[in-house]
C-alpha cells in the first residue's frame, strides 16, 4: 500500500474504532509486517485499540500497569513481550504522546521508521479533530436540553441523559453538597432502587470513597470501583463499577459533583469521553451558576418571610426537605419545583396583619377571612415571576386544600388536588405538629403521629400519610443502628 493511500484512508474514517483499525492495517501493509498493534494510554494503562494480522487477537487487551513502550527495534517474542500465536518475532515500536504503534514480524527499519512516526502523527491529528467534532455536537445537544425542561431538575436530567448516551455509562448523578456531605439531587439512567438512599444512610464527605481522588484535583476516573482501594463498603456492595467524577465549584469552593457510573459491568471511558465530560462539566457549572443565583434570591425571600411571620426557625427548610423525600417515594416528577414551592408557600401572609398572625387565641370570622386570602395573594404576586413553574405556583395556591374538600381557596377534593401539593401538605402539617407555635407547644413524635393519622382521609391524603409514617419509621430505624 502506498504511503498516500494509507493517509487518505485515515482521513476517510468515520469514527475512532475505524480510524484505529485502518491505522493498524495500513502500517502492517505498508511496512510488510506480519501484525500491527495500535495502543493508547488510558487511565495509566495501555490498551490495544487497533490491531491487524497476527496481532488481531489482542484487540481490546489492556496491558499490565508496569508495561512501558520501548521505541525502536524490539526482540522476540514480540513488541508487547508476548506473541498471540506463540511464534517468536522481531518487531519495531514508535510512540507519539499517548499513542504507540507496534509492528511484529519485521526487521530493523531504516528511513521507513519516519513513515511510522508520520502515521502516528496523522492518527493523533485525525483523532483530535474527530473528538472535537463529537464534543461540539454533544455540547450543543447538552445546551439545548438544559433549556428545554419544565424545571431545573428536569433540565439537568435531560443533560445527564445526553452524556449517558454518548459515553455508554448507565447512571448519571448530580450531587449537592449539603453541609459537608454529598447528597444525590438529580439522577438519570438505570441504577439499583436503593442506590439514592445509600447516601442518606451513609454520609459521604469530600475525601471519602471516590471523592478521595478529588483532593487537589477536579476530575477523576475509577475503572472499577470493586477494586478501588478507597471504596466504601455500601457502594461496593451495591455493585458500583466504573465511576467518572467531576467536582463542581463556585468561586473556588465546592458545592456539588457530577458523576457518571456503571453497575452491570466496567465500561471503558475513552480519552474522547473524558474530554467530553470535562467540557460538559464546564457547561453545567456555568448554567448552574446562573440558575442558583436565581434560587438564592428565592431562598433569601423565604428567610425574610420566615422572620416576619415568626415561624419556627428553619421551618421552610425542614418542610422542603421532608416534602422532597416523601415526593420522591410518592412518584412526584418535579421535585425541584416542589422544593421551591415549599419555600414560598406562605408568601401571601405578608399581606395579612401581623396582629392576626401573632394572635395566641382563636380567630374571629373576620380574621379568618383575611387569613384565608393568603394563598391567592401569594399566587398573584409569584405568578408574575417568569422563571417559576406552574408546579411551584400550585403549591402556593392549593396548600390549604383538604382531601375531603373542606379546604380553601377552591374547595378541591381528593385527587383534584395535584399530587405534589398533597405531598407538601403532609410535610407541612408534620413540621407544624412537632414545632412550637403561638397557639400550641411542640408535640412529641408519638402524639404527632396520632394527630397525623387522625387527619388521614380528612385533611390529608391517607395513602401519603401512611407512606410518610413508613418512611419516617425506616429513617428512625437507621438512626438506631
Amino acid at each position: 500500500m502506498r504511503t498516500a493511500a494509507v493517509f487518505l484512508s485515515l482521513m476517510q474514517a468515520q469514527d475512532l474504532p475505524e480510524l484505529y483499525a485502518r491505522a493498524a492495517e495500513g502500517a502492517m501493509a505498508h511496512l510488510g509486517a506480519e501484525g500491527a498493534y495500535l495502543l493508547r494510554l488510558e487511565a495509566g494503562r495501555y490498551r490495544v485499540v487497533g490491531a491487524a494480522g497476527t496481532a488481531g487477537l489482542a484487540r481490546g487487551l489492556r496491558l499490565p500497569p508496569e508495561w512501558e513502550p520501548r521505541e525502536g527495534t524490539t526482540p522476540p517474542p514480540g513488541p508487547l513481550g508476548f506473541s498471540p500465536d506463540g511464534k517468536r518475532r522481531l518487531g519495531h515500536m514508535a510512540r507519539r504522546g499517548s499513542l504507540v504503534l507496534a509492528l511484529e514480524g519485521v526487521g530493523p527499519l531504516g528511513e521507513e521508521k519516519e513513515v511510522l512516526e508520520a502515521l502516528l502523527e496523522a492518527v493523533a491529528l485525525r483523532e483530535g479533530r474527530m473528538a472535537g467534532l463529537s464534543t461540539l455536537e454533544v455540547l450543543l445537544s447538552l445546551s439545548r436540553r438544559l433549556r428545554q425542561g419544565a424545571s431545573l431538575a428536569e433540565e439537568i436530567r435531560g443533560a445527564l441523559e445526553v452524556l449517558l448516551e454518548r459515553t455508554g455509562l448507565e447512571v448519571g448523578v448530580l450531587f449537592r453538597l449539603e453541609g459537608e456531605a454529598f447528597r444525590p439531587w438529580v439522577l438519570a439512567g438505570v441504577y439499583p432502587p436503593d442506590y439514592p438512599e445509600l447516601y442518606r444512610r451513609h454520609a459521604v464527605r469530600l475525601g471519602m470513597g471516590a471523592t478521595a481522588l478529588l483532593k487537589g484535583r477536579d476530575f477523576a476516573v475509577i475503572p472499577d470501583y470493586q477494586t478501588f482501594p478507597h471504596a466504601l463498603p455500601p457502594m461496593r456492595e451495591a455493585g458500583l463499577r466504573t465511576v467518572v467524577l467531576a467536582l463542581l465549584e463556585r468561586a473556588g469552593k465546592p458545592y456539588g459533583a457530577l458523576a457518571l457510573a456503571s453497575f452491570a459491568r466496567p465500561v471503558e471511558v475513552s480519552p474522547e469521553g473524558v474530554a467530553l465530560l470535562r467540557v460538559a462539566r464546564e457547561e453545567l457549572e456555568g448554567y448552574l451558576e446562573r440558575r442558583l443565583q436565581t434560587e438564592g434570591l428565592l431562598m433569601a425571600l423565604s428567610a425574610i418571610l420566615e422572620r416576619l411571620d415568626y415561624e419556627t426557625e428553619g421551618h421552610m427548610r425542614r418542610v422542603a426537605e421532608l416534602a422532597v423525600a416523601l415526593g420522591e417515594r410518592a412518584g412526584v416528577k418535579d421535585l425541584e419545583c416542589l422544593r421551591i414551592g415549599a419555600y414560598l408557600h406562605d408568601l401571601g401572609k405578608l399581606f395579612v396583619p401581623r396582629e392576626i398572625l401573632d394572635k395566641d387565641g382563636p380567630l374571629v370570622t373576620r380574621e379568618w377571612r383575611l387569613v384565608k386570602t393568603h394563598p391567592e395573594l401569594g399566587y398573584e404576586v409569584l405568578a408574575r415571576v417568569p422563571f417559576l413553574s406552574q408546579a411551584a405556583l400550585e403549591v402556593v395556591l392549593y396548600h390549604h386544600e383538604h382531601w375531603d374538600g373542606t379546604g380553601y381557596p377552591r374547595g378541591l377534593k381528593g385527587e383534584e388536588i395535584p399530587l405534589h401539593v398533597r405531598v407538601f401538605a403532609v410535610a407541612d402539617v408534620w413540621d407544624a405538629l412537632v414545632s412550637p407555635r403561638p397557639y400550641k407547644p411542640a408535640y412529641d413524635p408519638k402524639r404527632a403521629e396520632k394527630e397525623l393519622r387522625a387527619m388521614a382521609g380528612k385533611k390529608l391524603d391517607p395513602r401519603l400519610v401512611q407512606l410518610f409514617l413508613t418512611l419516617r419509621a425506616a429513617r428512625e430505624e437507621v438512626k438506631k443502628r
